[in-house]
């Protein structure tokens, strides 16, 4: 009867060990690296421009951003980013515009926009982000503007 009871005993132990061990894996979240599908159009004096440079970037580290994709916009100003984003970097991303719009010289101007307001998780698990039009002409954007005519009055002043 007590070698029962110690073995029964022992049994329990055993059990109780192990479900211990397998507990933070049951509760722990996954890190999965999420496809991000970035679009909009770029404009210069209200016209769509071709060859500006876009870079998805991650600026959460404390050194140089880190690209994580890079495009080009086509005909019209329009552009398609696709990224698989890593887990660690989702959390702080920025599209980068360099552009030539009203400049004199041919240097390249940088306009930065925060990625995270202007996407949305579909049920395809991936992140659609609409960043519509980005005027680079003054930072004239759309996108800062209640209505038409105080974006047309930031483009003609």
């Amino acid at each position: 009867m007590i070698s029962k009871n110690i073995l029964l005993f022992l049994f329990l132990i055993i059990f109780l060990i192990e479900e211990s061990n397998s507990w933070p894996k049951l509760r722990r979240h996954r890190k999965i690296d999420i496809p991000y599908e970035v679009t909009g159009r770029v404009t210069c004096k209200g016209r769509g421009v071709s060859n500006v440079k876009i870079e998805l970037v991650d600026v959460s580290g404390w050194l140089r951003p880190k690209v994580l994709s890079k495009t080009k916009s086509i005909k019209h100003g329009k552009y398609i980013l696709k990224a698989e984003v890593p887990y660690q970097n989702q959390k702080k991303l920025k599209l980068n515009f360099w552009h030539h719009c009203g400049e004199k010289f041919p240097s390249l101007k940088l306009h930065s926009r925060n990625l995270t307001k202007i996407c949305t998780f579909t049920m395809r698990k991936e992140m659609m982000c609409s960043a519509k039009t980005i005027e680079l002409y003054r930072e004239c954007d759309e996108n800062n503007f209640n209505n038409i005519f105080e974006l047309n009055d930031c483009l003609n002043s």
